[in-house]
């Protein structure tokens, strides 16, 4: 999606991908899907500090490990939340990912139960599950969307 307009901040960089923040919604993209549009100095693999204004390019088809969007709804409470996840799935969709991650914590789990009772009966989404331990466990849901 190369001109989709979408911009964000690098917040991080591991080997070849980079976490890049959006407000709260953060990305997961491959290092060759970013342009430097203007701010500080890019960033290089070894430095982990500072950041950059990117433009966000679609993974190409023959990507093994496709890119992850994530939505971080700690903190928020409920109604508020849905909302947010409501457009943010609308706005995924659109984009035509495969999956996302919406980071809810562990709390009191009112916020898990409420996330995946909405994404259970969402249009937009073929299933769920717990994301893996590295990426949150059962304080992340990752919903697999249709397409």
């Amino acid at each position: 999606m190369v001109g989709s307009g979408l911009v964000g901040e690098v917040i991080g960089i591991a080997g070849e991908r980079a976490q890049v923040a959006r407000g709260k919604v953060r990305f997961d993209v491959a290092l060759d899907q970013l342009k430097r549009l203007s701010g500080k100095p890019a960033l290089k693999p070894a430095d982990q500090s500072g950041g950059f204004r990117v433009q966000r390019a679609h993974p190409a088809e023959s990507d093994p490990a496709p890119s992850q969007v994530e939505l971080n709804l700690i903190g928020e409470r409920v109604r508020p939340a849905l909302e947010q996840l409501e457009k943010f799935l609308d706005s995924q969709v659109m984009e035509s990912w495969e999956r996302v991650r919406i980071v809810h914590g562990h709390g009191t789990g009112a916020l898990r139960q409420a996330v995946r009772e909405f994404l259970t009966n969402s249009p937009h989404v073929e299933h769920i599950e717990d994301a893996p331990r590295a990426q949150g466990g059962t304080g992340a849901t990752l919903a697999f969307l249709h397409r």
